[in-house]
């Protein structure tokens, strides 16, 4: 997994909260990381898949009954969001730390941007 890679940019940050779904012709919105599955793919392995927030204009463009965005990771990687955003990593809320405010998500894009350098 390319940590680096996944925390790039805002919208790979949503991912960790709340995300829209379709079903049964209703907009839903559902927690980011739920509805998890493993998929097998021969040659490449078992990845899991879980709902994240891709649909966007999609949803009120396209008719069909159910309609959701997963993202494929390898396992393991569910386990390890949840964490990170259940302990507040993902947080925009500023905190102080050693009388200096900063937002948790800021904190983390930066550690995560140094990883592989």
């Amino acid at each position: 997994m390319n940590i680096k890679q996944d925390f790039s940019n805002w919208r790979n940050w949503r991912i960790h909260s709340t995300c829209k779904i379709r079903w049964k012709w209703e907009n839903v919105v559902r927690s980011a990381l739920s509805d998890s599955e493993l998929i097998d793919f021969p040659g490449i392995g078992t990845l899991e898949a879980f709902n994240s927030d891709g649909l966007r204009t999609l949803a009120f463009t396209l008719s069909a009954p159910n309609m959701k965005e997963k993202t494929l990771r390898y396992p393991g990687h569910i386990d390890k969001m949840f964490l990170l955003r259940e302990s507040g990593f993902f947080s925009k809320d500023e905190i102080e730390v050693n009388g200096m405010k900063i937002k948790p998500i800021d904190f983390t894009s930066k550690l995560y941007s140094l990883c592989g350098n």
